[in-house]
């Protein structure tokens, strides 16, 4: 288990995996996380959320420079990628593919390499 980070407050690992998850699973910005623990009286700045992201960022490098290397040994690649609603500044829901010009979305994309079991690619 890794040491949770030392940035002035001591929060527990699973506070710091929640603000990470709501961060990216849950596409909530970390003001609006910064407001939400002040709601319950929970002083925190946003500095101290960043630094929280960052580490764990660093704690999962490994595990990520694993599965790249496990990508990219293999035979063939496949990507394919997704439209993902974002929020505008008016704070209305933006939906991808509106046919207006001046539509903005955000694209979400994966990638894998397979090899089919037959052995033919």
């Amino acid at each position: 288990m890794p040491e949770a980070p030392g940035h002035g407050l001591k929060a527990d690992i699973t506070v710091v995996a929640d603000v990470v998850v709501q961060k990216y699973a849950e596409n909530k910005p970390l003001y609006r996380q910064q407001r939400a623990f002040a709601r319950i009286d929970i002083p925190l700045r946003r500095q101290n959320l960043c630094h929280w992201v960052g580490w764990c960022s660093d704690a999962v490098a490994p595990v990520a420079t694993a599965m790249a290397e496990f990508i990219r040994a293999q035979p063939m690649i496949q990507s394919d990628e997704i439209s993902v609603r974002m929020q505008l500044a008016s704070g209305q829901m933006q939906t991808p593919g509106c046919g207006r010009t001046a539509c903005r979305g955000r694209r979400s994309s994966v990638t894998v390499r397979w090899t089919r079991r037959d052995g033919m690619g």
